[in-house]
């Protein structure tokens, strides 16, 4: 017996979840978004927002953010550090449990009804609904929107798991003192170096650092020992209270893929839309979000709806350029000190970099200017 019915259920209330109810409540349309842990829950994630992202997010975000970041910097293995001053506001770092419940906060201001702790335990597909079942609770709605993440329930029952590249990362939250914390001040760390074919990363918060190291094309098996070198290397291994580090996969975007099953459709990592080269996974979350929103918005004015718009959409919008960044991020980290020496630390390449990740420029940009300037460099580094 179903106990209610409505428009929409968003399964997931993640940053793609909560936005794509957001978007839909604003709109006068029934949503009932369904989140298995109770909120706000601790996320495993570095925390990084781009100014891309936050131009995407139409309110007031200043209440959970941490640090706005000015400044980057590149090292390998520790050393030949890089620093780039971007002379302005690029980003900010957040920590993930106070950004997701605060997009889901809007969502319910907006009309959006939030179950926190309900887990789905079924989805079963009828040509005129889908029925979805939270313990002995049983929902029906018109569409579907899967925001579960890379393991969803959503993409199971609809058949559209398919083969894909997953990154595995591992992540501690650490705290630090005040002088510990002002070495990284309005600054992010990567290092190339501290992890085979991925990156080690620090993110500042206002009372702790996030850090962690991603393999993007290897075994995971190595991260703790590899967590434990990058933090050893930082000076960080004696900080006064430890944290327990957490992994997490990250489902890689960069192929075109089927996105939709019938009135049912996939957002953020239930849909594989991670960035290889850096595993960024708001700013595309977001986004494939807004785009389900407004593919269902469309969807409910017809009688059956089409989905099939949004697997469009995401393809030529996101998985295209996504493409690119894969090539990137194969090159960089099948030769990760080649392409530091000679890439990284070029100040041309630095800037084009950051105009792609700061959402100025595209990574299909950056791949041509990429290939087009390579010899220029690679004979420079020769004199």
């Amino acid at each position: 017996m179903i106990d209610k019915s409505y428009d929409v259920i968003v399964v997931g209330g993640g940053p793609a979840g909560g936005t794509a109810a957001y978007d839909l409540a604003r709109k006068g349309i029934q949503v009932l978004v369904l989140e298995k842990e109770r909120l706000p829950r601790y996320k495993v994630c570095a925390g990084g927002l781009t100014l891309k992202t936050v131009e995407l997010l139409d309110f007031d975000l200043s209440s959970v953010l941490e640090q706005e970041i000015v400044r980057g910097r590149c090292t390998f293995g520790g050393e030949s550090a890089v620093t780039m001053d971007f002379g302005e506001v690029v980003g900010w770092t957040v920590m993930r449990d106070k950004l997701d419940h605060l997009i889901l906060e809007r969502a319910s201001v907006a009309g959006a009804q939030v179950l926190a702790g309900h887990g789905v335990t079924k989805v079963e597909f009828f040509a005129d609904r889908v029925e979805v079942s939270s313990g002995n609770r049983h929902y029906s709605c018109s569409t579907l929107i899967g925001a579960d993440g890379a393991n969803g329930i959503v993409a199971r029952s609809a058949g559209l798991r398919i083969q894909r590249d997953l990154a595995a990362a591992l992540e501690a939250e650490i705290p630090a003192s005040g002088e510990t914390l002002e070495n990284w001040n309005r600054c992010v760390q990567l290092d190339f170096g501290c992890v085979p074919r991925g990156y080690g990363w620090v993110f500042p918060k206002k009372d702790v650092l996030s850090v962690g190291v991603g393999t993007f094309w290897g075994k995971a098996a190595h991260l703790r020992s590899s967590l434990q070198s990058f933090l050893k290397m930082l000076g960080l291994a004696s900080e006064p209270r430890g944290a327990r580090a957490r992994g997490h996969l990250l489902p890689l975007g960069g192929k075109k893929r089927v996105l939709h099953y019938g009135r049912a459709l996939l957002t953020g990592d239930a849909a594989g839309l991670a960035e290889p080269l850096t595993g960024e996974g708001i700013y595309y979350a977001v986004k494939s979000a807004k785009i389900a929103a407004h593919t269902v918005q469309q969807a409910l004015i017809g009688d059956r709806p089409d989905l099939s718009s949004y697997t469009e959409t995401v393809n030529a919008q996101i998985a295209h350029d996504l493409k690119y960044a894969s090539r990137l991020a194969r090159l960089l980290y099948r030769f990760p000190r080649t392409c530091f020496h000679l890439f990284v630390r070029n100040p041309a390449v630095q800037q084009a970099v950051a105009n792609t990740i700061f959402g100025r420029s595209t990574f299909q940009t950056l791949h041509g200017e990429l290939v087009r300037t390579s010899p220029r460099i690679l004979l420079s580094a020769l004199r």
